[in-house]
C-alpha cells in the first residue's frame, strides 16, 4: 500500500523538478532575447544609416562632377581652374579621368593643363611613390618636390637646304633640368624622333636638355619634300607633357 501511494508522489516530485529546470532555461532564453534583440535591431539601424550615408555621399560626388564638368565646358580659363579645384576633391579614379581630359585639351592655358596633369599624377600614384618635400623616416633619405614641365613652344623655322632644315624652339620657362624630345613629320605623315646627331629614328625618342639641343638642324632629309615638327618635354621625374602644336610645314629645296 505504501509503495502504491508513493508512486504519484514521486511523479509529482519529478514534475516539480522538471518545471524548476524549465523555468531556469526559460529565464536564460529570456535574458538572451533581452540582450540579443536590441543588438540585432542596432545592427540593422547602423547598417541602414551606412547605406543612407553612402547613397548621400555618392549623390554629392555626382553633383560635384556635374558642377566641375559644366564649369570646364564654359571654356574660359577661370572656369576651368574652378573645375580643377572641384575635381581635385573627387574620388581618385573619377578625378584622374576628368583631369586627364583637361590636361590633353590644347585650348587650355599651360597653367591649367599643368594643374590637371598634377592631379592625374597625385590620384594615380601610390602615396609612397609620390614626389614630395617631406622627409621619410629612415636611413637619411629625403624626397624633394618635382615641378611638372611646361609644353614647349611651336618650332620656328630658321634655314633650309636640299637635305636639311634648321629651326629653334622656346623652352617656355622650364628649368634647365627639363629634357625635350623632337618628332619629325614628313608630307603630313609620322616619320620618327630626331636623334642627337640630327638624323631621324622611327621609334625611340632622344631626350636632351634645352642647352644640348640649341639650334636644331635636321639632316639627311629628302629634297623637295614637306616637313614639320613637334616637341614634348619631361621633368626630372620623367613625367612627360603632351606634344607642342605642330610647326608650319617647310619644304626642303629641290635638287638643281
Amino acid at each position: 500500500m505504501n509503495t502504491n501511494k508513493s508512486q504519484p508522489e514521486n511523479n509529482r516530485t519529478r514534475f516539480r523538478e522538471w518545471l524548476k529546470n524549465w523555468e531556469i532555461v526559460a529565464n536564460w532564453i529570456s535574458k538572451i532575447f533581452t540582450f540579443a534583440i536590441p543588438l540585432v535591431l542596432a545592427y540593422f539601424v547602423l547598417n541602414q544609416n551606412k547605406i543612407q550615408n553612402s547613397v548621400a555621399e555618392r549623390a554629392y560626388e555626382l553633383k560635384l562632377v556635374e558642377l566641375a564638368w559644366n564649369s570646364y565646358l564654359t571654356g574660359d580659363s577661370l572656369s576651368t581652374s574652378k573645375a580643377l579645384n572641384l575635381i581635385e576633391t573627387l574620388e581618385p579614379k573619377v578625378a584622374a579621368k576628368l583631369a586627364s581630359i583637361i590636361s590633353k585639351d590644347t585650348t587650355q592655358t599651360n597653367d591649367n593643363r599643368q594643374f590637371a596633369a598634377k592631379i592625374v599624377v597625385n590620384k594615380t600614384t601610390p602615396p609612397l611613390h609620390r614626389k614630395s618635400n617631406r622627409k621619410i623616416v629612415g636611413p637619411s633619405v629625403a624626397v624633394t618636390a618635382t615641378t611638372l614641365a611646361y609644353i614647349p613652344s611651336v618650332p620656328q623655322f630658321v634655314n633650309k637646304s636640299e637635305n636639311s632644315i634648321t629651326f629653334i624652339f622656346d623652352n617656355n620657362k622650364n628649368s634647365d633640368m627639363v629634357e625635350y624630345a623632337i618628332y619629325v613629320i614628313m608630307n603630313g605623315k609620322d616619320l620618327g624622333f630626331l636623334k642627337s646627331d640630327g638624323t631621324v629614328d622611327n621609334s625611340v625618342p632622344t631626350w636632351q636638355k634645352y642647352s644640348e639641343w640649341g639650334t636644331v638642324t635636321v639632316k639627311s632629309l629628302t629634297a623637295g619634300t614637306s616637313y614639320s615638327f613637334k616637341i614634348k618635354a619631361r621633368n626630372e621625374a620623367r613625367v612627360e607633357t603632351e606634344f607642342s602644336p605642330i610647326s608650319q610645314s617647310i619644304n626642303t629645296l629641290s635638287e638643281n
